[in-house]
């Protein structure tokens, strides 16, 4: 069995990364699949958030840059509600394991959005659990690839959204 489903799936995403996502595409105004103990900034969508506990049947922000970091169990839904809001405006820097070879990745991501494969391997926050074969897919952004040492954060090239 696969690790990604085998532990717990709440784990607050690495400060370090999303300060170095932060740098490069700007700063993390809403997190789209949280709870009360992982959500990454104040403005969150999940089980007992105040602004939305259902982020699937609500309209995702236009303005700043969203965080998602889904329940690795079942990526293909955020994957194809990250790729339609991405259409009507909304900037998704979603970090998931790169399954290359799922359906949800050749529908939904390759050629949609921006990938970036991480390295080194992600320890998430609060855990001794470490993931390697990530990818954070930045929807909004024209679409491409590299492979990005994000603990290098001088090791970037800036990418201009999508003008919608």
């Amino acid at each position: 069995m696969n690790i990604y489903y085998k532990t717990k799936q709440n784990y607050k995403s690495p400060q370090e990364l999303r300060d170095n996502v932060e740098r490069r595409f700007g700063r993390i105004k809403f997190d789209l699949a949280a709870n009360q103990f992982n959500h990454v900034v104040d403005n969150w969508y999940g089980p007992d958030s105040k602004l939305c506990t259902d982020t699937f049947n609500t309209p995702w922000p236009k303005k700043g840059l969203n965080w998602l970091c889904p329940e690795f169990q079942d990526i293909s839904p955020y994957c194809i509600k990250a790729y339609a809001e991405s259409l009507s405006g909304s900037r998704i820097a979603m970090l998931i394991p790169t399954f290359t070879s799922t359906q949800w990745f050749d529908k939904y991501v390759h050629g949609k959005c921006y990938i970036m494969f991480l390295t080194p391997k992600i320890k998430f926050d609060d855990t001794t659990i470490t993931c390697t074969h990530m990818m954070m897919c930045m929807y909004g952004y024209p679409a491409g690839y590299e492979c990005w040492n994000w603990k290098k954060i001088l090791n970037y090239k800036y990418i201009q959204p999508l003008i919608i």
